[in-house]
């Protein structure tokens, strides 16, 4: 929920876009995989420790794409 407000306001659309609209704005804006960020995005259940680790490092690898290309 964090990552889709951080964007959100950094691209400049309405705070409760939905997830996969709000992917396909940000991949548009900056060649960002729009697949990786919808999934990063969505309110799904991590199923292990793993999964949830892949998440972080994949909020974090967002962010600094996004930050390199505004």
């Amino acid at each position: 929920a964090d990552l889709r407000r951080w964007l959100a306001d950094r691209f400049g659309v309405p705070p409760g876009t939905a997830p996969h609209v709000l992917a396909s704005v940000v991949a548009q804006r900056t060649g960002a995989d729009e697949a990786r960020l919808a999934w990063a995005l969505t309110d799904s259940a991590v199923a292990d420790d793993d999964q949830l680790v892949v998440l972080a490092q994949t909020i974090d690898a967002i962010r600094q794409e996004v930050l390199t290309h505004v």
